[in-house]
């Protein structure tokens, strides 16, 4: 098994490095778990406690540019 916490997946170039764990013990079938990203949960905690759809906005931001 192999587990990433949130910083593990701060950003793009931690992405990567994640990726290229998972590659190198592809061979064994690992079972992958991860975590939301740094900072993500609590943000969405808040997000969700004042109800705005529109405060999600910045959420979705931040993950559609780690995955470009």
């Amino acid at each position: 098994m192999l587990k990433f916490g949130g910083t593990s997946v701060e950003d793009a170039a931690a992405f990567e490095r994640v990726a290229e764990i998972v590659r190198a013990e592809r061979g064994a079938h690992p079972v992958v778990v991860v975590s939301a990203m740094s900072g993500v949960t609590d943000a969405l905690l808040a997000s969700v406690e004042a109800a705005s759809a529109a405060e999600l906005e910045p959420h979705f931001e931040r993950h559609r540019d780690v995955a470009r």
